[in-house]
């Protein structure tokens, strides 16, 4: 029995009939109101919502019921609703569903491409994965997803992880003829999950697409709206499932040392400009002697990131959770971000690993300078190239949860903006009060999760910097303008 392909609703749409001449069709990629139809037009939009039919016998329902007239307008609704996303497609070979091409957003079109003789290989941005109770394929590069109703399909993707023509697929493939391997392998490369592959099985790859690598271009892809039909922004998806986390982070029941709170009469007469402050920004990877002061500290964590005032949640004005206000923007105002100081040399505070307490603006003790902890300033003396232990290092980790209670789809891209405000906010302020600073572009969350005792899955590293005093004189290439 040759393949055939079985138009239907795509996932998550619904049918409406607000009249009995007018039908919606909406889901997650878009909404149509189709208008002035025939009685066969609705029962093919009905079949459609149902298990679907082929194409042809849709429109040849149409044209038995409403004449030929009518058969071609039911045509173009098709097409129309095909443009919007609205339409999934599943491939039957031998009367056996194989797998379904599921659009996730507006603008895919379904199509086979011919296959010859050449061996294909699966493309390196696609993924396989549980979603519910299916086998989901996925890509960055797809406007649509692969349900695998088949377990022949799961085994030709596995066969696919190195170049192979069809007839070696074949003598590897039972229960899938040439013919069926051919319709399948033709669905797949049309639709951006396997690539023709050339001689010594390399894929021909545009220059740009070279140049991303695998997890970024799903980060990007995902967190961004176009490449999927998740839902997005504030939807408060644990409402009433999960209580939201508490806009400040609870105290171990440590010893609380209290920073200097910076005098700002005193400190405003000698403040330099802002835009004085924009020009001098660098990154200084060496630092002076003597080292960075507890009230310098004090000064910088106080000045950028003190909780300056806190809401506790009213429903009535659709606050559902805590929230704050800080130097620093944050998005919603969920202010997920803790900061760590990792202390080698500072004086007057002993070396160790120190938790902000931003509302009461003091420094938490968690440890000392465990083997984790002088880790991490190994780690961030060889990330910085620094010829000596960083004095401090200042650790941005996050409380996921804060994010994610709230929102959907964005959580970590969310998280990732505010690490970069606050990273340029300890910029400012620490240019500005004479310190060296310098943000490192990566971190071992792993080996904080470890120094602090945290979850990593519930708070840990995000991002890291590192500061101490300025020396007596900064060579161009101690600094960097970045």
């Amino acid at each position: 029995m040759p393949a055939s392909v079985i138009v239907s609703l795509n996932r998550n749409c619904s049918l409406g009939e607000p009249s009995p001449s007018d039908v919606t069709v909406a889901g997650p990629t878009g909404r149509d109101t189709l208008t002035g139809l025939t009685a066969g037009m609705h029962a093919g939009l009905r079949q459609l919502a149902a298990e679907g039919a082929p194409e042809e016998a849709l429109v040849a329902q149409v044209r038995e019921t409403d004449g030929a007239r009518q058969a071609l307008a039911f045509v173009f609704i098709l097409e129309r609703l095909a443009r919007a996303g609205l339409l999934a497609y599943t491939l039957l070979v031998d009367g056996a569903s194989l797998l379904s091409l599921m659009p996730i957003a507006r603008g895919f079109h379904f199509a086979s491409e011919s296959v010859d003789g050449a061996a294909y290989v699966l493309s390196r941005f696609a993924y396989l994965h549980r979603d519910g109770g299916r086998l989901v394929l996925e890509s960055p590069l797809a406007r649509c997803v692969v349900v695998c109703h088949d377990a022949r399909i799961a085994a030709l993707l596995h066969r696919l992880s190195e170049p192979r023509s069809v007839e070696t697929l074949a003598s590897a493939s039972p229960g899938l003829t040439p013919e069926a391997l051919r319709e399948v392998l033709g669905v797949l490369v049309a639709a951006g999950f396997a690539d023709r592959a050339e001689e010594g099985g390399a894929v021909d790859e545009a220059v740009a697409l070279r140049q991303w690598e695998f997890h970024d271009l799903l980060f990007h892809a995902r967190s961004r709206l176009g490449r999927h039909d998740a839902p997005w922004g504030g939807t408060y998806r644990f409402r009433d499932q999960i209580p939201p986390l508490p806009a400040l982070k609870a105290r171990s029941g440590g010893e609380l040392i209290p920073l200097a709170r910076p005098d700002r009469a005193t400190s405003s007469a000698h403040d330099r400009s802002f835009w004085e402050v924009l020009e001098a920004r660098r990154s200084t990877r060496v630092h002076g002697d003597p080292p960075i002061t507890s009230a310098q500290l004090g000064a910088l964590l106080y000045r950028a990131a003190r909780v300056c005032r806190v809401w506790d949640a009213e429903p009535a004005e659709q606050r559902l959770h805590q929230t704050s206000r800080r130097p620093y923007p944050g998005g919603g105002a969920v202010y997920e971000l803790e900061l760590y100081s990792v202390i080698d040399r500072c004086a007057g505070l002993s070396a160790g690993l120190y938790h902000y307490d931003p509302l009461d603006h003091g420094l938490e003790r968690v440890s000392g300078p465990t083997q984790a902890v002088v880790a991490l300033l190994e780690d961030a003396q060889r990330t910085s190239r620094m010829a000596a232990s960083p004095q401090v290092l200042l650790i941005v980790a996050a409380r996921f949860q804060r994010v994610s209670w709230k929102y959907t789809s964005m959580a970590y891209a969310l998280i990732l903006k505010d690490v970069g405000v606050l990273y340029q906010t300890l910029y400012l302020v620490a240019t500005a009060l004479g310190l060296a600073v310098c943000g490192l572009g990566i971190g071992d969350s792993d080996l904080f999760a470890r120094a602090a005792g945290t979850d990593y899955y519930v708070e840990s590293s995000v991002g890291e910097l590192v500061l101490g005093s300025l020396p007596s004189s900064v060579t161009s290439a101690d600094t960097v303008a970045e």
